[in-house]
């Protein structure tokens, strides 16, 4: 479970396309404070040293 998703249950990543999954992942670690680039196609550094 991460942010109150229990992604078991409720995502069957598996058949999701790549892309999806990618989303997926930027949008549940920007719940958490993460900042990603899309130009660099990377996550920034975050200034908390996380």
């Amino acid at each position: 479970m991460r942010n109150g998703v229990p992604f078991d249950k409720v995502f069957d990543v598996e058949r999701l396309m790549k892309h999806e999954q990618m989303a997926m992942s930027i949008t549940f670690s920007e719940f958490e404070g993460n900042e990603f680039d899309w130009h660099a196609m990377q996550f920034k550094e975050r200034k908390d040293g996380v």
